[in-house]
C-alpha cells in the first residue's frame, strides 16, 4: 500500500467553500506542472457559497500571485461579509501574514466572481505556510487552511496545525446589523412517557404493490416495549420490502427574533440486531417548515450499528425567517427489503442563536490516506463527542468524485475516527492528478478538514498510531 501524510489542511471552524483561480506570478514563473493545483467547491448549510482554487507550491518570495474567488449569497437573507487571505506560520507560531482584504454586501441571490491579486513580501522564508481564506458568513465565520511552499525545491509532508484563532483576530468581522436581541436558549426533551403529544407523523412511502393505490404499511406509536429512559418509547414500523420509504415524527418550536440559530438534536434509536449491512438509514431534519420527503432529511447516518439502544447526534445551522418557527424531525428510512421495527426515547433538542463572530465548536484532523488498488483509508482525530459521523468526499483535480460514498459514516471514538472505502471495478487513483480529500461532520456546524495528496512522491514510512 502507498500511503500518504501529504498535505494536511485543518478547517476546525464552521467551512463554506473555496475556489481561487491563481494565474502565473509576476517574476519567475516555476514549471506549473509541478504547482499541484487544488479546487473546492462547497455549498454552507445557510444556502452561502464560497468558491476558491489555486496551487500548493511555487510560490515565491517578492511575486505578485492572482487569485480569482466567488461568492454566491443564497441565503434567503441580505450579507454584509468580509473576506481576507493569509499566510500562516505553523503553530507555535501565531504570526498571520495579510496579503488581501475585501469586505462585500450581497442582496439574496447576488454574488460576484473576480480577481485578487496579492504581493509576496520578498523577504519570505522559503518553507511551508498555510495559505488562509477567511470569510465571515451570516452563521459565522469560516477559516480555510491550505498548506503551500514558498521557494523552489520539493514539498515536505506536512502534520502540524495552523493558529486559525490568530486568522480571525486578524480579520475581525464587520459589525453586524441589529435583529433584534439574541434568542434565550431553548432546550427540551422528551421520553414520550405521556405519549405522541406535540408531535407529528409523517410518511414519504412507495405504492404496496399488493393494494394498487395504497401506500405501504407504517405506524408509528407509543410503545412500553423498550426505553432508553423511563419506561415508554416510540415505535417506528415500516413495511421496506420494497427498499424504500422514509417515516418520522416531527413538531415545531417558536424562536424569538430573526437572528440565525444552531440546534442540535440528540436521540437514542433502538434497533433490533447489530448489521454490517445498511438495512435503514436514520433520519433526521431541522429547518424553517416541516418536512414533507425523505430528501427534506439528513440520512448520513445508519440504524443496527449496535444491537439496542445507540445514540444519535446532529447540530444544523438554521438561517433566521420571519415565521420565527423551526421544526425538528427524527425517523428512519428503508434500505433493505425487509419489514422493519425501531424505537426512538430520550429526545434532546438545544437551540441558540448564532452570534456573528462566533465559531462552531469541535475540531476535525486528518492525519493520513492509506491507498491501495481495493480500498482508501482514510483516519485521523477529533475534538467531536465520541459516537458523533465524521463524512468525507473525494475531489480529483478540482471534481468531486461521484464514486466515493460520501455519505459513509466513521464514528469518533476515545478521539480518533477511520474510515475504509472499497475502490469500485473501473475505477482507480492515478499518478499524476491532485487529490484532495474533504473529512466533515454531516449535518453538522460546518466543521471540516482538508488534506490534499498525490501519488507521485514515495511511500512515507508509516505514523506511529495510525491505524488506531
Amino acid at each position: 500500500m502507498t500511503k500518504k501524510l501529504f498535505i494536511h489542511a485543518l478547517c476546525a471552524l464552521s467551512i463554506l467553500s473555496l475556489l481561487a483561480a491563481c494565474v502565473p506570478a509576476v517574476g519567475p514563473t516555476p514549471d506549473e506542472t509541478a504547482r499541484y493545483p487544488f479546487s473546492l467547491d462547497i455549498a454552507g448549510a445557510d444556502g452561502a457559497q464560497v468558491s476558491w482554487e489555486g496551487y500548493t507550491a511555487g510560490y515565491l518570495p517578492g511575486t505578485t500571485e492572482t487569485m480569482h474567488l466567488a461568492v454566491q449569497n443564497n441565503t434567503g437573507r441580505h450579507w454584509d461579509g468580509r473576506l481576507c487571505v493569509q499566510l500562516l506560520e505553523p503553530r507555535p507560531s501565531s504570526v498571520v501574514i495579510s496579503l488581501a482584504e475585501q469586505n462585500f454586501s450581497l442582496e439574496s441571490g447576488g454574488g460576484f466572481a473576480r480577481d485578487v491579486s496579492v504581493d509576496l513580501p520578498a523577504d519570505l522564508v522559503a518553507g511551508t505556510y498555510g495559505l488562509a481564506l477567511v470569510v465571515h458568513q451570516l452563521t459565522g465565520p469560516i477559516v480555510d487552511v491550505i498548506p503551500v511552499l514558498v521557494g523552489e525545491g520539493a514539498r515536505e509532508p506536512f502534520q502540524g496545525e495552523w493558529p486559525t484563532e490568530a486568522a480571525l483576530e486578524a480579520c475581525p468581522a464587520l459589525e453586524s446589523n441589529d435583529d433584534g436581541p439574541a434568542m434565550e436558549p431553548l432546550v427540551f426533551q422528551e421520553g414520550f412517557e405521556e405519549g405522541l403529544e406535540g408531535w407529528e407523523a409523517g410518511a414519504d412511502v412507495p405504492e404496496d404493490p399488493a393494494n394498487p393505490g395504497q401506500p405501504v404499511f407504517w405506524n408509528i406509536e407509543r410503545s412500553t416495549d423498550q426505553a432508553s429512559e423511563g419506561s415508554s418509547s416510540a415505535r417506528l414500523t415500516l413495511d421496506g420490502k420494497q427498499d424504500d420509504g422514509t417515516i418520522w415524527l416531527a413538531r415545531p418550536f417558536e424562536v424569538s427574533g430573526d437572528a440565525p440559530l444552531r440546534l442540535r438534536l440528540t436521540f437514542d434509536l433502538w434497533s433490533e440486531s447489530e448489521s454490517f449491512n445498511t438495512l435503514a438509514h436514520v433520519a433526521a431534519y431541522a429547518g424553517p417548515r416541516s418536512p414533507i420527503s425523505e430528501g427534506d432529511f439528513d440520512l448520513s447516518q445508519t440504524a443496527n450499528q449496535v444491537a439496542g439502544w445507540q445514540t444519535y447526534t446532529y447540530e444544523f445551522d438554521i438561517p433566521g425567517n420571519p415565521e420565527r418557527q423551526v421544526w425538528v424531525a427524527l425517523g428512519i428510512s428503508a434500505v433493505w427489503e425487509t419489514e422493519m421495527t425501531y424505537y426512538v426515547d430520550n429526545v434532546r433538542v438545544e437551540i441558540a442563536s448564532v452570534d456573528e463572530g462566533q465559531s462552531p465548536t469541535g475540531r476535525i484532523i486528518v492525519e493520513g490516506v492509506e491507498v491501495s488498488a481495493t480500498q482508501v483509508i482514510v483516519w485521523g482525530k477529533s475534538t467531536l463527542p465520541d459516537g458523533t459521523c465524521v463524512s468525507a468526499e473525494l475531489w480529483a483535480d478540482g471534481v468531486l468524485q461521484e464514486w466515493w460514498p460520501s455519505g459513509a459514516c466513521a464514528r469518533v471514538t476515545q478521539g480518533a475516527w477511520e474510515l475504509m472505502v472499497a475502490v469500485p471495478e473501473g475505477e482507480t487513483l492515478r499518478p499524476g492528478v491532485q487529490y484532495m480529500l474533504r473529512a466533515y461532520q454531516p449535518g453538522g456546524p460546518n466543521i471540516v478538514a482538508t488534506f490534499a495528496f498525490d501519488l507521485d512522491t514515495p511511500p512515507l514510512p508509516p505514523t506511529p498510531g495510525a491505524d488506531g
